[in-house]
């Protein structure tokens, strides 16, 4: 069974991956999508991780795409804690969404 892509469809797949993440410490944030691009924040342990490209890479992405066929990406977005408030709020005028 696949699935559309829509917020609530990888939240969906998201919720199935998190009981191993916090097992291990960590969660997944869902940040929003970008067309066909998931952008994702890996939180707690998982934020800080020397596996984490791995964990995203190979566990998550790998399950979103057998899930959700349309994702051609899956992107991490850093974590808040590592940008300057002016980073956070920065909005990209061309695009008309924050960067």
């Amino acid at each position: 069974m696949t699935l559309a892509l829509t917020p609530d469809n990888v939240e969906k797949v998201l919720d199935e991956m998190r009981p191993y993440l916090m097992a291990d410490g960590g969660n997944v944030e869902l940040v929003g999508l970008d067309g066909p691009v998931v952008k994702l924040r890996l939180q707690g342990a998982c934020g800080s991780c020397p596996s984490s490209t791995m964990t995203l890479r190979m566990g998550i992405e790998r399950r979103l795409r057998e899930m959700i066929p349309e994702i051609a990406e899956v992107e991490q977005v850093p974590s808040e804690e590592k940008q300057s408030p002016t980073e956070a709020g920065r909005v990209n005028a061309t695009a008309g969404r924050l960067t």
